[in-house]
């Protein structure tokens, strides 16, 4: 009934217009529903002519579409990453919220906005490098550049962009606590540097399992030597320069803080110089990692010339 009523109502339109009336419906056909497109031309004013073709496949087609859009539309609104549809003319197009959460403006507030009015001064020139690249249609992947939030501080991003005509597509996320992390580690190998050149002391790593040692340049020097006279550096080497009257002590020292008695290695032990004399050193280590049956993997220490001392005594 219904259908008949449109299709009635699509007559009178298509006399009193005397254009063409298209409309669609659905009908029950067996256990599925089929979708019919109908159009009418008048023909004069009796007649009017009705072509209808059955339309469901591409009825199908729109929605497993309309429904891949909703599909891509919920994963670029809940990303937890940055997703971005920019210009190469430096206009931001579209944006998630999860900028809204790491710039803290709102979405209504940078969609449309220049975005280079944002990045870092120190950063300017490297993306407008990237931009000219992505101009020329190539991809940038794992850029980094520093933005502004809306409080002043600056949020560190890493860029994956891929360019299609004028328009960038761009999947990026907030590094700032990784970038932190990085320069905490800079600082403190600086400082342990400073201490170790402050002390004046050797440093070594040794593999316990393989026996390779690695060591500074300090250490070789102790002995009269260069680094690169001694590479490879090893266990073996080590004993090979150690007094004799001195290795059980040492070798006992290590074995129990291998197996927990001592928290640290530490021994006085004699190494021969190049020059042939014997130079007291202070040894002190510590394992740092142990392999999955508990053994020792690897150990560092360091290594300080105290021969003065031991004179004096």
């Amino acid at each position: 009934a219904e259908v008949a009523r449109t299709g009635m109502e699509a007559i009178e339109e298509s006399f009193n217009s005397n254009h063409m009336v298209i409309f669609e419906y659905g009908l029950q056909v067996s256990v599925e529903t089929r979708h019919y497109e109908d159009r009418i031309l008048p023909l004069n004013s009796t007649e009017v002519l009705s072509v209808v073709r059955d339309i469901t496949e591409r009825r199908r087609a729109e929605e497993a579409l309309r429904e891949k859009t909703r599909e891509l539309d919920r994963y670029f609104t809940t990303s937890l990453d940055l997703f971005c549809i920019a210009g190469t003319d430096g206009f931001f197009r579209r944006l998630n919220h999860q900028w809204e959460r790491t710039l803290g403006y709102s979405l209504a507030e940078l969609e449309g906005r220049r975005f280079l009015d944002l990045v870092h001064p120190d950063d300017m020139d490297a993306t407008l490098d990237a931009m000219t690249r992505l101009d020329a249609q190539e991809t940038i992947l794992n850029f980094e550049n520093r933005y502004r939030c809306k409080d002043g501080s600056y949020r560190w991003i890493e860029w994956r962009s891929t360019p299609a005509g004028n328009l960038i597509y761009a999947a990026a996320r907030d590094i700032t606590e990784r970038k932190q992390m990085e320069q905490d580690l800079v600082t403190e190998r600086r400082r342990l540097a400073n201490i170790i050149r402050g002390t004046n002391a050797g440093t070594w790593e040794w593999n316990v399992q393989t026996g390779e040692i690695v060591v500074n340049e300090r250490w070789a020097e102790i002995i009269g030597y260069t680094l690169a006279e001694l590479m490879p550096v090893s266990i073996e080497m080590w004993t090979g320069f150690a007094h004799p009257d001195d290795l059980k002590r040492s070798e006992e020292l290590l074995q129990k803080h291998f197996e927990g008695e001592l928290d640290y290695y530490e021994t006085e032990v004699r190494l021969r110089h190049k020059d042939g004399h014997w130079v007291w050193v202070l040894e002190r280590g510590k394992v740092a990692t142990w392999t999955e049956d508990g053994e020792p993997l690897i150990m560092s220490g360091t290594h300080q010339d105290i021969s003065q001392r031991k004179q004096a005594e």
